[in-house]
């Protein structure tokens, strides 16, 4: 029997969760060649190389560089770096000649390889399409990535009723939950003693994990923002770990002033963190700070408060542990105060996104498609 020839493509550090625990599933099964393109911020110094990180895969990675070396974020060095990623990941689907390309989220460089797949008449199946985020332009890019698409994989209800006032054939869109969840191994997870002792944090201060990316529809205040939260962030002398940002126009300027904190025992800054950490500081954080999706999307299967600044995030559905806030000193500090005084209370349930079957969920559908392959995958799959 022929296999089924599946092409993952990454090109953030964040994205590559996801997809992290169903491609180890894959590679148990007889049904499946899975490959795995990775791009972008991955093959990036100046975001961590995090290419690196995944060679314990053991599957076929392939790889495209398209930041140079002394980018500095603007619009137009993005939309050339997305020109040349697509050139190279030609090469790539010529090589690979995938039977369904598979890509998440809504960034940018998706569509370096989304588009020719189009062109070359090669499936696509989108995770986390139908998701809302108002203000920044992943929102148009996301619901551009789901008009091409062949198969939906979803993350909640909501998100599949977005896409179908879209016209999408609900009988090709999968809620799923969130697929990164099932890559947190509680039994990986260290306790707090052993990462603050690894991260060399004070054990008597709390912890606030802070990410904040530029909002791209707003970018001529990306400086004023960053600075904002900043100022906020100083009044509290408790240990804070930042992340950088993501590649998107601007990224370079939140940079720039968080090399500028005053580095101490208190203040550490990271290019990335890998994700076994970054789970154990997210699980042992006391609050998350930013406009990152982790902050909505994860906090609550961590049972870890956040605080959403900004409008980066608008619109997209929040749980009970998330408090908002405008780029506004005095109003950062306030949340933040309520926050660390307010005892939140949790429900059982393990998170709105949270699915016990997803992945297995997402096995099946891949193996229906390998078993009742026809031209263009137009079959109805009748597994919702």
């Amino acid at each position: 029997m022929k296999k089924l020839k599946l092409l993952f493509f990454s090109g953030k550090r964040g994205g590559i969760n996801h997809f992290i625990p169903i491609i180890k599933k894959l590679k148990r099964l007889k049904y499946f060649d899975v490959h795995l393109l990775l791009s972008d911020m991955h093959l990036s110094e100046q975001f961590g190389s995090t290419h690196k990180n995944y060679n314990n895969l053991k599957t076929k990675i392939y790889k495209t560089k398209t930041i140079k070396k002394n980018y500095k974020a603007s619009k137009i060095e993005r939309a050339y770096s997305l020109s040349d990623g697509m050139k190279k990941n030609i090469d790539i689907l010529r090589k690979i000649k995938p039977d369904l390309l598979i890509i998440l989220g809504d960034r940018s460089e998706l569509f370096s390889i989304a588009t020719p797949s189009l062109i070359l008449n090669i499936p696509i199946a989108h995770f986390y399409g139908g998701d809302i985020t108002q203000g920044c332009t992943d929102e148009p890019t996301r619901h551009s990535l789901s008009m091409i698409s062949n198969f939906h994989f979803v993350s909640n209800q909501r998100s599949k009723n977005n896409l179908l006032k879209f016209k999408i054939d609900p009988k090709n869109i999968f809620n799923v939950g969130l697929s990164s969840l099932h890559s947190i191994n509680k039994k990986n997870i260290l306790d707090k003693k052993s990462i603050f002792e690894k991260y060399k944090l004070d054990h008597k201060k709390k912890l606030f994990l802070i990410i904040q990316h530029p909002e791209t529809w707003n970018l001529k205040d990306t400086r004023k923002q960053i600075k904002c939260t900043l100022r906020a962030l100083r009044n509290f002398k408790e240990n804070k770990i930042f992340v950088y940002p993501c590649s998107d126009p601007g990224s370079k300027i939140i940079i720039d002033e968080i090399k500028k904190l005053k580095k101490n025992y208190l203040n550490k800054v990271f290019k990335d963190i890998k994700f076994e950490d970054f789970y154990s500081l997210f699980d042992n954080a006391d609050i998350i700070i930013g406009n990152s999706s982790a902050g909505i999307l994860e906090s609550h299967f961590f049972k870890t408060p956040a605080l959403n600044i900004g409008d980066r995030q608008k619109n997209r559905f929040q749980t009970v542990n998330i408090l908002n806030s405008d780029f506004n000193v005095n109003n950062i500090e306030r949340k933040i105060k309520q926050i660390l005084n307010k005892k939140y209370v949790f429900s059982n349930s393990k998170s709105f996104y949270y699915k016990s079957n997803g992945i297995n969920k997402i096995i099946k559908i891949f193996k229906k498609l390998n078993f009742k392959k026809k031209d263009n995958f137009k079959q109805l799959l009748k597994l919702n």
